[in-house]
């Protein structure tokens, strides 16, 4: 096997019993078995709320699926997925856990609306995976701060304090949940027995692991010596209190460093029996067991205690007290050792009366020796490799090795999503349909999305749960030289129409692509502009998820003629003319051209609305009943505040004052950007609204004159959103054009938000005017705004409370994903629900 052994870097770095065993267990297994072993770090701050999160983060998005197995000790790296994933728990954040002050409370007593999302996400039921990434969105938009004072922001984020406490433990409850982990395995008892540190009703196996130190020996009794990082949990004051207590004429030294140094040199003052050595290297720390007459370790509820072994490796007795956590499952009073109360007194007569029986510690040094010889690499490797073996598929027999491997029931299909932009974070109206459809779709299908990246960038990886994962890769120098002109040449940016021409210059997309394709049962082309690559390198179903009449769209952006039914179209990929004057009209054409090869030969075509649905078949030859509708959703919160004062209280409280709010969420597209020019001429028309302008459209109005009411916000985090929609008094749709069907309708809805818009802007849509929202023709808006006004904040509420209601039951994405799932005799051929047929 080729095993992952994960771990964290801790900054500042320092060695401790966690690095032993890292070092230790990965050499063993390199050394002695036919296994390969790599040890994998990340620098893991935790020195902060936000430090700990982005660890956490960091560690959620590493892919190492190349590996069999992968093993985790500690937070935050268990929070990688991998399918055959064995803990072996040292300890979590203790000081969160455990360790957490008692006199600190577990809530925060006061929750400001900007954590409230968060707050509820990290107290909420469940250990879901796919909560991950709406939690770290949270996390960003809470740093921001919302209108926070700093003084208030770092009180709720304070380290130890219930707010990080939280996000800890529910991290840690979706790293370890037992559909996350193969294995559970424990250093010792007490931190199997640890309240929180594994799920209720897991098997937990406990298993002690030595250290790495190598050359451990005997020899004279020289001086009573303990290693350790100097840090208050060691109790190494306790130590040089009772020590001073003591009749003893022999030497005590102390190795190690850390933030209690100065302050333990000061109690040490005066009595120059007691020595600090600093930190010893390995063959200076074994050469000091040997020199010991006893060890003393005396830390309060220790995980395990690898000083503890090393101390008994070298035939040296160990004095502990009784309340040192997993020292005592190793120490024995009288046997190998002392354990004693945890006071100055009982440690300086137990120092006393050991150290006057030299006879006495030797014999009690044979037993700790072969205490210590019970423990070792092979037993501990033994176990841990075979959990990790357990995990894996057996090897198919040679003969089967060519047939297709078998799948469990019931069959989960394999879908294989294409697209030129990312969908993670979604973040505008195409990704938002991207990315919730395919979550949506994982409830009953594998889902792969591959997306082209940025230019210069690395290949990268997300999970969002056990069956839904986003893989975006870079585009080739070639392809940015070739997309650049063709850009000059269109005055658009138009990297999908570069994809669909240029796609042989993808070389890692391709790349990615056949090695997917090849574990997957159906690709879906979302977006028509890389099909060309798909039909090129699959034979295998296909289907199209059409989110615009892509041909209609360009058309409308390039300023190219629409194109009609029966128009004879070229290859797909057949170079323009960038010199000749109708080059926008070419390119449409191999848009339209790459939308008909799509819409004819793939087994499911998705439209967007009824209205598409009829623009498809009308273009592209193919029965109207053969292309399904499959509108486009919006994630629907569980609360959508509906109500005025609620609204009101959070419009104040971002900052937006009394007057109403108007917002307009929007991306940078371009029948979007005539819109966006419509808001900011309506925002000077209507004084007494202010008007928020959120998304990417924000670039096309950024430097321009604006009125004082207006405020171009750009991309918000999810969070961040979500409050604005919550506090707005109006949502804006005042669109002229445009194909498919404007989600940002849905948004609105969903969050209680009344939506004021044209007919364009509700087209192909269940909302009615007059019923759901209110219907205005573009000229028409600032009569209307003038006339909602007065009924701020949160106007017409039956309007609202009739959109949510059919937004819930027509367009949450969950549902709409539902309804798309083949029967089982239609699974492994791509055909559509009998229903759609």
């Amino acid at each position: 096997m080729k095993i992952a052994l994960i771990a964290p870097s801790g900054v500042p770095f320092v060695v401790g019993g966690a690095e032993k065993l890292w070092w230790g267990l990965s050499g063993h297994v390199n050394r002695h078995t036919p296994h390969a072993m790599e040890l994998i770090k990340l620098p893991s701050p935790e020195h902060d709320f936000w430090s700990i999160a982005e660890s956490y983060e960091r560690w959620s998005l590493l892919d190492l699926d190349h590996f069999d197995a992968v093993i985790s000790t500690k937070y935050p790296a268990w929070l990688l997925r991998h399918p055959n994933h064995v803990v072996y728990l040292q300890h979590t954040l203790r000081g969160l856990y455990d360790t957490y002050p008692a006199h600190l409370p577990v809530q925060p007593t006061r929750l400001p609306a900007v954590a409230q999302k968060l707050w509820r996400l990290l107290e909420g039921a469940g250990s879901e995976r796919a909560l991950l990434p709406e939690i770290f969105a949270q996390v960003r938009a809470l740093r921001q701060g919302a209108g926070l004072a700093p003084e208030a922001l770092a009180a709720l984020t304070a380290l130890p304090g219930p707010l990080v406490r939280a996000l800890v433990h529910r991290l840690d409850a979706i790293a370890l949940a037992p559909g996350a982990i193969r294995s559970y395995f424990a250093i010792s008892g007490v931190v199997a027995r640890r309240e929180g540190y594994f799920p209720k009703g897991a098997q937990v196996t406990v298993l002690p692991h030595p250290s790495n130190l190598e050359g451990l020996h005997g020899g004279p009794q020289e001086f009573v010596f303990t290693a350790s990082r100097l840090d208050a949990p060691k109790r190494l004051d306790l130590l040089v209190r009772a020590y001073r207590r003591t009749r003893a004429a022999m030497p005590l030294r102390i190795a190690g460093d850390g933030p209690e140094r100065e302050r333990l040199q000061a109690l040490a003052a005066g009595d120059a029996r007691i020595r600090f050595t600093g930190r010893l290297n390995d063959d200076a720390l074994v050469e000091h067991y040997s020199r010991a007459a006893l060890v003393p370790f005396i830390p309060y509820d220790e995980d395990m205690g690898l000083i503890t072994l090393e101390a008994m490796g070298s035939g040296k007795p160990v004095l502990t007290v009784s309340d040192a956590g997993g020292v005592t499952e190793f120490v024995q009073d009288g046997v190998n050792g002392r354990v004693v109360p945890p006071d100055e007194a009982a440690l300086a007569q137990a120092l006393d009366e050991m150290l006057a029986q030299p006879a006495r510690l030797a014999q009690m040094g044979r037993a700790a020796q072969g205490t210590a010889a019970q423990v070792t690499w092979e037993r501990t490797a033994a176990g841990l490799l075979d959990a990790a073996a357990a995990g894996l598929r057996p090897a198919p027999a040679a003969a089967d090795a060519a047939a297709p491997a078998p799948r469990a029931q019931p069959q989960r299909l394999r879908l294989l999503v294409l697209n030129t932009f990312g969908a993670y974070p979604p973040d505008s109206g195409g990704s938002k349909r991207l990315f919730y459809l395919a979550q949506g779709l994982a409830q009953w299908a594998d889902v792969t999305l591959l997306t082209l990246g940025a230019a210069g960038g690395a290949a990268q990886q997300w999970r969002f749960g056990g069956h839904f994962r986003e893989v975006r890769v870079p585009p080739s120098p070639r392809f940015v030289e070739r997309e650049q002109a063709l850009t000059r040449a269109l005055r658009q940016p138009v990297t999908d129409v570069a994809a669909l021409l240029y796609h042989g210059e993808l070389r890692e997309m391709r790349q990615a692509f056949g090695v997917l394709s090849a574990q997957a049962d159906v690709v879906v082309a979302a977006h028509v502009y890389l099909a060309p690559l798909a039909f090129a390198l699959w034979h295998g179903p296909v289907w199209y998820d059409a989110h615009n009449v892509e041909a209609d769209m360009k058309a409308m952006v390039l300023a190219a003629p629409l194109l009609g039914p029966g128009t004879a179209l070229p290859a797909p990929d057949r170079p323009l003319d960038l010199r000749a004057g109708d080059a926008a009209q070419q390119a449409v054409a191999r848009v339209a051209a790459a939308e008909a090869q799509l819409v004819q030969r793939a087994e499911r075509v998705w439209a967007v609305s009824e209205t598409n649905r009829t623009r498809l078949a009308q273009l592209y030859g193919r029965a109207a009943e053969r292309i399904e509708v499959v509108p486009n959703g919006t994630q629907i919160p569980a609360d959508a505040w509906l109500g005025a004062e609620r609204r009101a209280a959070l419009k104040q409280q971002l900052g937006w004052g009394a007057r109403p709010l108007a917002l307009f969420v929007a991306s940078y597209h371009g029948p979007n950007l005539v819109a966006a020019d419509a808001v900011l001429a309506l925002a000077g028309q209507c004084p007494q609204w202010n008007f928020a302008l959120v998304g990417s459209v924000c670039n096309h109005v950024r430097g321009r004159a604006q009125a004082a009411n207006v405020r171009a916000l750009g991309v918000l985090p999810e969070a961040g959103l979500t409050a604005l929609l919550r506090a707005a008094d109006v949502g804006l749709n005042p669109m002229a054009s445009g194909s498919g069907t404007n989600l940002k309708m849905l948004d609105y809805a969903g969050h209680g938000l009344l939506a004021l818009s044209t007919a364009v802007g509700a087209r192909g849509l269940a909302l009615e005017a007059g019923r759901h929202f209110v219907q205005s023709e573009l000229e028409d808006f600032t009569a209307a705004l003038a006339r909602l006004a007065p009924l701020a904040p949160a106007p017409e509420p039956e309007l609202r409370a009739a959109a949510r209601a059919l937004v819930e039951r027509t367009y949450a994405w969950g549902v709409i994903a539902q309804s798309l799932q083949p029967s089982a005799a239609d699974a492994g051929t791509g055909m559509a629900p009998a229903a759609a047929a």
